[in-house]
Protein backbone atom coordinates (compact mmCIF):
# COMPACT_ATOMS: atom_id res chain seq x y z
CA UNK A 1 0.00 0.00 0.00
CA UNK A 2 2.79 2.43 0.87
CA UNK A 3 4.52 1.76 -2.45
CA UNK A 4 1.67 3.57 -4.17
CA UNK A 5 2.50 6.73 -2.21
CA UNK A 6 6.21 6.86 -3.03
CA UNK A 7 7.84 8.32 -6.13
CA UNK A 8 9.34 6.13 -8.83
CA UNK A 9 13.07 5.37 -8.56
CA UNK A 10 15.51 7.67 -10.34
CA UNK A 11 16.11 6.87 -14.01
CA UNK A 12 19.71 5.86 -13.30
CA UNK A 13 18.52 3.11 -10.94
CA UNK A 14 16.31 1.32 -13.47
CA UNK A 15 19.05 -0.74 -15.19
CA UNK A 16 20.16 -2.04 -11.78
CA UNK A 17 16.59 -2.78 -10.73
CA UNK A 18 15.91 -4.69 -13.94
CA UNK A 19 19.21 -6.61 -13.73
CA UNK A 20 18.49 -7.47 -10.10
CA UNK A 21 14.98 -8.68 -10.93
CA UNK A 22 16.26 -10.82 -13.82
CA UNK A 23 18.99 -12.36 -11.67
CA UNK A 24 16.44 -13.14 -8.99
CA UNK A 25 14.10 -14.83 -11.48
CA UNK A 26 16.97 -16.91 -12.91
CA UNK A 27 18.12 -17.87 -9.39
CA UNK A 28 14.60 -18.93 -8.39
CA UNK A 29 14.13 -20.96 -11.60
CA UNK A 30 17.46 -22.74 -11.09
CA UNK A 31 16.66 -23.35 -7.41
CA UNK A 32 13.31 -24.93 -8.27
CA UNK A 33 14.98 -27.06 -10.93
CA UNK A 34 17.60 -28.25 -8.46
CA UNK A 35 14.85 -29.28 -6.02
CA UNK A 36 13.41 -31.55 -8.70
CA UNK A 37 16.84 -33.11 -9.37
CA UNK A 38 18.03 -33.81 -5.84
CA UNK A 39 17.02 -34.40 -2.27
CA UNK A 40 15.67 -31.22 -0.65
CA UNK A 41 17.64 -31.89 2.54
CA UNK A 42 20.85 -31.74 0.53
CA UNK A 43 20.00 -29.24 -2.21
CA UNK A 44 18.65 -26.50 0.06
CA UNK A 45 21.73 -26.20 2.31
CA UNK A 46 24.01 -26.21 -0.74
CA UNK A 47 21.96 -23.57 -2.53
CA UNK A 48 21.76 -21.31 0.51
CA UNK A 49 25.25 -22.05 1.81
CA UNK A 50 27.13 -20.96 -1.28
CA UNK A 51 26.35 -17.28 -0.62
CA UNK A 52 29.30 -16.55 1.72
CA UNK A 53 31.82 -17.93 -0.77
CA UNK A 54 30.21 -16.31 -3.80
CA UNK A 55 29.87 -12.91 -2.12
CA UNK A 56 33.45 -13.04 -0.83
CA UNK A 57 34.85 -13.86 -4.27
CA UNK A 58 32.71 -11.29 -6.08
CA UNK A 59 33.57 -8.58 -3.53
CA UNK A 60 37.27 -9.32 -3.95
CA UNK A 61 37.13 -9.36 -7.75
CA UNK A 62 34.80 -6.44 -8.46
CA UNK A 63 35.18 -4.15 -5.45
CA UNK A 64 38.65 -5.04 -4.23
CA UNK A 65 37.35 -5.84 -0.74
CA UNK A 66 39.58 -8.49 0.76
CA UNK A 67 38.46 -10.40 3.88
CA UNK A 68 40.66 -10.30 6.96
CA UNK A 69 42.05 -13.52 8.43
CA UNK A 70 39.03 -14.27 10.63
CA UNK A 71 36.54 -13.56 7.87
CA UNK A 72 38.47 -15.75 5.44
CA UNK A 73 38.61 -18.51 8.05
CA UNK A 74 34.83 -18.28 8.49
CA UNK A 75 34.27 -18.58 4.75
CA UNK A 76 36.65 -21.56 4.58
CA UNK A 77 34.89 -23.32 7.49
CA UNK A 78 31.44 -22.68 6.01
CA UNK A 79 32.59 -23.86 2.58
CA UNK A 80 34.17 -26.99 4.06
CA UNK A 81 30.91 -27.81 5.81
CA UNK A 82 29.04 -27.24 2.58
CA UNK A 83 31.45 -29.51 0.74
CA UNK A 84 30.82 -32.14 3.40
CA UNK A 85 27.06 -31.91 2.84
CA UNK A 86 27.53 -32.20 -0.92
CA UNK A 87 29.90 -35.16 -0.71
CA UNK A 88 27.77 -36.95 1.88
CA UNK A 89 24.88 -36.96 -0.58
CA UNK A 90 27.10 -38.30 -3.36
CA UNK A 91 28.35 -41.07 -1.07
CA UNK A 92 24.85 -42.51 -0.71
CA UNK A 93 23.85 -42.06 -4.35
CA UNK A 94 23.79 -45.03 -6.66
CA UNK A 95 24.51 -44.59 -10.34
CA UNK A 96 21.60 -45.11 -12.71
CA UNK A 97 23.11 -47.33 -15.38
CA UNK A 98 21.03 -48.31 -18.39
CA UNK A 99 19.96 -51.94 -18.28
Amino acid sequence: VLACCTPLPASGAWPYLIASALLHVVYQALLMRSFSLGDFGQVYPIARGTAPLVVTVLAAVFVGEMPDDWQAAGVVVASAGLLGVALWGIRGARPHWPA
